[in-house]
């Protein structure tokens, strides 16, 4: 690629971590599939043409690559080439290229029955557990895929959280992500402590039992256990995605960060939880985002979504009694 190209590209990840509060691993990820179409159109930046990017799009579809893939290159292509010609008065090549849209298959979610299931699974691991690292990290994979599926966070922003992010208040969980895409910051609630359900249930013991083992502002809520006891050390992104991905498969789902948040969208707008609402606890910045939820919803629509039973399931012993404890910290 010649130094005009890079500098251009430097320039545009500059502009995407200042101007539009991407991460920069986010301006990382745009700069490298812009590299991946001039590479594959021998083309520099100034002199490829609206049919160079056509030819390129047609050669990804011909490979089978995921759909996911393909929209997330229309929309850098698309998001590059408009700020290059609005900032140096060039021409637009992908003016006219219109972005690949999802299909409602591609949002892919779990099912309540799925969520049970996986209790399960999560419960008998606690049970078997011998070591107090086992049953932390037992503890700890059980409480991040019910807080997952209770409040939709992404997977950077769940990591990202600290005990000083989560409080009560009106008898429910609130949870503040400042750390999140687009750097907005948002606060919502979640998670009922007078209803008996088993996603409060396991979250307030895990909250509980972490604020009175490690309680300092930055300690993260959902620590790396690799240095149990010590909790001061954030879990890393892939980590964090290979192990509920290994849950999934223990329990024959295909589980990830983003299909449990599918799962809370779609729930919520099940249960009458506005669109706007929504819009705001996932942290999308246009309603756009938001909408596959409804058609999603309306699928589901001969399947009630009443809030998460226990589905005769018996809450093992470290869980027991939990909710109750929390309750009495709150009159304290």
């Amino acid at each position: 690629m010649n130094p005009r190209d890079e500098h251009l590209l430097n320039e545009y990840k500059i502009y995407l971590q200042t101007k539009r509060g991407r991460k920069y691993s986010t301006a990382l990820l745009y700069a490298r599939i812009m590299r991946y179409l001039l590479n594959y159109t021998d083309r520099t930046i100034e002199t490829i043409s609206d049919a160079d990017i056509s030819r390129w799009f047609l050669e990804l579809v011909a490979k089978k690559m995921d759909r996911n893939t393909q929209c997330l290159r229309s929309t850098v292509v698309r998001e590059f080439f408009k700020w290059y010609s609005s900032q140096y008065l060039r021409p637009n090549p992908a003016a006219e290229f219109r972005p690949i849209p999802h299909k409602l298959s591609d949002f892919y979610y779990i099912t309540r029955d799925d969520l049970v299931r996986i209790v399960a699974i999560l419960m008998k691991r606690l049970e078997r557990s011998k070591s107090e690292r086992q049953k932390f990290i037992a503890f700890r994979n059980a409480a991040i895929i019910m807080f997952l599926a209770d409040t939709g966070v992404r997977i950077s922003e769940l990591i990202a959280l600290r005990l000083c992010d989560i409080r009560i208040q009106s008898n429910k969980f609130i949870v503040r992500v400042s750390a999140g895409k687009g750097r907005r910051d948002r606060e919502y609630p979640f998670g009922f402590l007078s209803e008996e359900s088993l996603t409060s249930e396991i979250f307030a013991a895990y909250w509980l039992i972490t604020r009175q083992m490690h309680w300092h502002p930055d300690t993260p809520l959902f620590p790396c256990a690799d240095r149990w006891p010590d909790l001061f050390e954030y879990a890393s992104n892939r980590n964090m995605y290979n192990m509920i991905v290994r849950i999934g498969k223990e329990a024959g789902i295909k589980l990830t960060p983003h299909s449990l948040r599918h799962f809370y969208a779609t729930y919520c707008l099940a249960n009458g939880m506005s669109i706007k609402t929504i819009q705001h606890n996932l942290g999308h910045a246009t309603l756009s985002s938001t909408e596959p939820y409804i058609h999603l919803a309306e699928r589901e629509s001969d399947h009630t979504l009443s809030h998460i039973a226990t589905a005769g399931l018996k809450v093992p012993t470290p869980f027991e009694g939990f909710t109750k404890i929390v309750k009495g910290l709150i009159a304290t």
